[in-house]
């Protein structure tokens, strides 16, 4: 769990900068060579997590017990929460992973919390202020870094938008549906990019993994996004191109039409 933490998970998506598979990879086998236990192995890689991110090991290890204290069932039904990683639930939980607690469960309020305002798929809900945070310099509301990273433009309201383009140093003058087209223009990825990114992302972890270790990557690891970033690395030269790809992945046919209906509009 620490290992996923640390190499971005749906918990803290953007991990720990600097530290890939390959790294990472590293990192633990020089670990275990000095003969620890692997409880000290994790426990050595939360220290160097909070150190990356200048956290505290309570805010590491708290991102990292919402990886474990994943519920299987719900309150309703049944009266006590069973979890997918049963012999990993502390005792006593954070504030943070209350919605994951049973009855019987104690919560603490020990780290710093804010509440995010949200994307408009999310809604409101709290978060740890170590995350980061922005502010709406228009209605003063607290957004976090999760939900900022996964916006659509289309759900920003037209201030921000125009925020976006002043902070590109991009003229802000036009209507609304004007800057939408012309910030999608920017990051909109090429037929070639494209091609390139479904070939991969269409294919098993086994056989992309195959694939980089024939490239001279054999202790390639981490989950399916990590392992086609990988492969893709010296493809894309603009990061941003392969982000956006993979939010195109993720969207369902229904948001793809929607999102197309959008841009004709605005052309």
């Amino acid at each position: 769990a620490v290992a996923a933490f640390i190499l971005g998970s749906d918990v803290f998506e953007k991990g720990v900068p600097g530290t890939g598979p390959a790294e990472l990879y590293n990192l633990m086998t020089q670990l275990r060579a000095d003969g620890r236990e692997e409880s000290e192995v994790a426990a050595e890689l939360q220290s160097y997590a909070a150190r990356k991110l200048n956290m505290t090991e309570l805010e590491v290890g708290t991102f990292v017990e919402a990886l474990l204290c994943v519920p299987v069932n719900t309150v309703d039904d049944a009266e006590e929460r069973k979890y997918l990683y049963p012999d990993e639930v502390p005792s006593e939980w954070q504030m943070y992973l209350k919605e994951y607690a049973g009855a019987s469960v104690r919560c603490v309020d020990d780290l710093a919390m804010k509440t995010c305002a949200g994307a408009v798929t999310n809604g409101r809900h709290p978060f740890m202020a170590c995350e980061g945070h922005s502010v709406c310099s228009k209605c003063n509301q607290v957004i976090c870094h999760t939900c900022t990273a996964n916006v659509h433009l289309s759900e920003l309201p037209t201030h921000r938008l125009r925020e976006i383009l002043a902070e590109k140093g991009e003229d802000t003058s036009g209507d609304r549906a004007d800057i939408l087209s012309r910030l999608s223009t920017g990051s909109s990825p090429s037929d070639a990019s494209a091609d390139a990114f479904f070939t991969s992302y269409n294919k098993t972890v086994q056989q992309i993994k195959k694939e980089l270790q024939a490239a001279g990557e054999p202790n390639a690891m981490g989950g399916k996004a990590d392992l086609v970033r990988l492969q893709l690395s010296s493809t894309f030269g603009d990061p941003g191109e392969l982000d956006e790809l993979f939010r195109l992945a993720s969207l369902s046919v229904k948001e793809l039409k929607q999102m197309i209906q959008e841009r004709n509009a605005t052309s």
